[in-house]
């Protein structure tokens, strides 16, 4: 929704200069519509991942990792931060500062996001319009 609402908010008489330039449409969307709207773009991907990380409901029910090992590299796999709190409070969890702070963490990432996809919208933005 985003993405088609990104598309829409291209002036139309860009486009159409380019083609009246006889630029060919695959130059003209790469180089035209693209760059007119990276920042929503990139925004609304950032901000798939925030919502992402905050409904992973179903996602803890189908194909999350429940007990990981330590990290040894990047693309191993790992435990998401909502299953790890939903397993420290529906087991009990004897020691409250470890859910507060996974809750924390998961906040201030989702905050974090939103606010970096915000952020560099207003400056593809900014940069767009002068």
């Amino acid at each position: 929704m985003r993405t088609e609402k990104a598309f829409r908010e291209v002036p139309e008489l860009m486009v159409q200069s380019a083609y009246a330039l006889g630029c060919s449409r695959a130059y003209t969307i790469r180089k035209v519509v693209f760059p007119a709207c990276r920042g929503e773009l990139i925004s609304g991907m950032i901000l798939g991942g925030c919502y992402a990380m905050g409904a992973t409901a179903p996602v803890m029910f189908t194909g999350a990792v429940a007990y990981a090992p330590v990290l040894k590299s990047l693309l191993s796999t790992a435990m998401s931060l909502p299953l790890h709190l939903y397993l420290l409070l529906s087991q009990g969890a004897t020691s409250m500062p470890a859910v507060y702070g996974t809750a924390f963490v998961m906040m201030v990432s989702i905050l974090a996001g939103n606010l970096a996809a915000a952020l560099y919208a207003e400056h593809c933005r900014k940069q767009w319009n002068r």
